[in-house]
């Protein structure tokens, strides 16, 4: 992962913005910067696990536009991808994600994927 990837911020949206506006301080936000960031934004959850135990199974992503939300999750080829994401709320630009279970085997296959093109 880069050194200027920007790490989570861990403070809550402001009560009731959204219907996901109401999600704690303790599940990670990242904003939405493409599908590489998404997998980085990643990496670092399984890093602070296999660090200090803080591992999140879910994560939002915050400037997840309606055409980036259907390009990116719903229309994706890549099925890890589509799995991963849980609610989105379309009005805020919210995307709630989940790990997927081998989200490890994930991110090797994505960084070879990456490589290679």
């Amino acid at each position: 992962m880069s050194s200027d990837t920007e790490e989570a911020t861990l403070e809550p949206l402001a009560p009731g913005e959204g219907f996901l506006g109401d999600l704690g301080p303790s599940i990670p936000s990242y904003p939405y910067e493409g599908r590489q960031q998404f997998v980085q934004s990643w990496e670092t959850e399984i890093r602070r696990q296999q660090e200090d135990d803080t591992f999140s199974d879910v994560a939002l992503f915050t400037g997840v536009d309606p055409e980036t939300f259907n390009r990116d999750f719903v229309n994706s080829t890549d099925q890890n991808i589509t799995q991963c994401w849980k609610s989105y709320d379309g009005i805020k630009h919210l995307l709630l994600t989940r790990a997927p279970i081998s989200m490890q085997d994930y991110i090797r296959y994505s960084s070879k994927k990456l490589s290679d093109s």
